[in-house]
């Protein structure tokens, strides 16, 4: 049974919620995806035969809200594809490659460790500070480089700062 409130709450349109809890400290979505695959990733048969071969609890962290740590509990199925038979999980667009945070926490994490401490963000998230620094890693990677960056076609100085008897200080 779907919860559009809660789903809007939420902001992962790719789920549906289908129970919610909290406590003092958390906040728990009972999720599952709203859409059935159309493609095998293994044989790239396009709306084959899809059938759920078996499904688990995933628990997976997001962003915090209202002050309280947010955790998915998503109800993961595999499908076995009718054409090839291989078993595959079905693909998440808001979930990163492995599967433990969302792509937004993943994001706000790299811009966060940039200028602040491992220690305070594991605190506030309360998540490994191996998926930190990982994280961090990724994002300082993406910074370009100065290589890569464009270099000016013209350069203007302004003379008239550089006579300024106050601009050289020693």
């Amino acid at each position: 049974m779907s919860n559009p409130l809660m789903e809007k709450m939420l902001g992962l349109p790719e789920f549906e919620v289908t129970d919610f809890k909290r406590n003092e400290y958390d906040m728990g979505f009972w999720v599952q995806t709203k859409e059935k695959p159309d493609i095998c990733p293994a044989c790239g048969c396009y709306q084959t035969n899809l059938g759920v071969a078996k499904t688990r609890t995933q628990t997976i962290r997001d962003l915090n809200n209202q002050g309280k740590r947010v955790a998915l509990m998503l109800k993961r199925r595999y499908y076995r594809c009718g054409e090839c038979g291989q078993i595959f999980a079905e693909p998440l667009k808001s979930v990163d490659g492995r599967g433990r945070i969302t792509n937004r926490l993943r994001k706000e994490i790299g811009q966060k460790a940039i200028s602040t401490p491992f220690v305070d963000i594991e605190n506030e998230y309360k998540i490994s500070d191996t998926t930190i620094r990982n994280t961090f890693l990724e994002a300082v990677k993406s910074i370009p480089t100065v290589s890569a960056q464009e270099t000016p076609s013209i350069l203007g100085i302004d003379e008239i700062c550089l006579m300024r008897d106050d601009y050289h200080h020693t």
